[in-house]
């Protein structure tokens, strides 16, 4: 398996910089910052791109629900002039820029931000995921999802949505967040079920001793763990109080949807728990079998030298150079003591063998 680590993102400090600092803190982008919007209600619906000077225009409808989808954020000037047609505080217009946000929720009078962390389908052959900031901003009959780049995983959604009569056109901005929501959360979940095919694998094979896996695998998938992590464990904290929300920016109606969408969030919490304690036990069998085959050559070694140590001595006491030794003098005493050492030598292996040390 070719396992690889994935490059982290390049940071960019803030260090120094007053509250509201308006910075993206991510990375370069050759591309252009793209606005996509659809106008929608239950049978009707238009798509189309538009520049950033047009906004005016898309957020004064109030006849249809929009959804303004910006794919790409390093651009902060146009980032910045659509936050200020919707009037979002700098705080918020800086957490929108900020690509190592975390996951939070944050409700204002008149409108609701909501920063998420999308992965991406896990890359089975390098076994990494890559990992893009997602931000909501939900306002009367409009949603704004900021995106670091092309590509996510909304493609499923956006197939429903060109059918007439589904039930997002039917409904408000409010359940189009929520099922933007539980896409998000079903990736987590399909990643975490790849990742608990790939470490029972390693696993089993760990056990029966025919794995190649090395430590920088094991460490390949700490990483996407911990990506996951980082996304998930925030979730745990931000949807009770999203479901509990006072604001009124969830219709009545959509609650249960929360509330189901919630459980999909425990459930991706629970699940990410167990394939922690998997990898942790993958590391250590991993580890074991490195300190299995360390002692096994210490063993060898030490086999090696008990049998050579006598032999060492009789060679040693030979190999003095006194004359009074009667026994260099022997006709066969050369060929008695290679004899007595191959015996020696003979009967340690032997033992050992008895003793299943070797």
């Amino acid at each position: 398996m070719g396992i690889s680590f994935s490059k982290k993102k390049r940071r960019i400090s803030k260090k120094g910089l007053p509250p509201g600092s308006k910075i993206y803190t991510g990375g370069g982008s050759e591309n252009e910052v793209s606005i996509t919007v659809h106008k929608y209600r239950e049978n009707y619906l238009e798509k189309f791109v538009i520049h950033t000077e047009e906004i005016d225009e898309v957020f004064s409808e109030k006849e249809n629900n929009i959804w303004v989808d910006i794919d790409g954020i390093h651009d902060v000037e146009k980032v910045v002039h659509i936050c200020e047609k919707l009037d979002i505080h700098l705080l918020h217009q800086e957490d929108i820029l900020n690509v190592f946000q975390r996951p939070k929720l944050e409700e204002e009078d008149d409108y609701t931000l909501l920063i998420l962390k999308m992965i991406h389908p896990l890359n089975e052959v390098q076994m990494s995921s890559e990992v893009e900031q997602l931000g909501f901003v939900l306002k009367d009959n409009i949603l704004i999802t900021f995106q670091e780049k092309t590509g996510d995983v909304f493609d499923p959604i956006r197939e429903r949505f060109q059918k007439t009569g589904s039930r997002i056109r039917a409904k408000n901005v409010d359940y189009l967040c929520y099922v933007l929501f539980d896409v998000v959360v079903d990736s987590y979940i399909e990643n975490l079920i790849k990742l608990e095919e790939v470490q029972d694998k390693m696993e089993e094979e760990m056990i029966l001793e025919i794995s190649k896996y090395d430590l920088q695998n094991i460490q390949a998938l700490k990483k996407v763990l911990l990506e996951h992590k980082k996304a998930i464990w925030p979730l745990k904290e931000l949807m009770p109080k999203l479901v509990r929300s006072n604001k009124n920016w969830v219709k009545e109606e959509n609650h249960k949807y929360f509330y189901d969408l919630h459980d999909h969030v425990l459930q991706a919490h629970e699940m990410l728990d167990s394939q922690m304690e998997v990898h942790n036990g993958i590391k250590d069998l991993y580890l074991h079998r490195m300190n299995r085959e360390i002692n096994n050559v210490m063993k060898m070694l030490t086999i090696i030298s008990t049998i050579f140590i006598p032999l060492t001595f009789i060679a040693g006491v030979y190999g003095m150079n006194f004359k009074n030794m009667p026994e260099i003098y022997t006709e066969y005493g050369y060929f008695i003591t290679v004899g007595i050492m191959i015996i020696i030598g003979v009967s340690f292996f032997v033992y050992f063998r008895l003793k299943k040390w070797t």
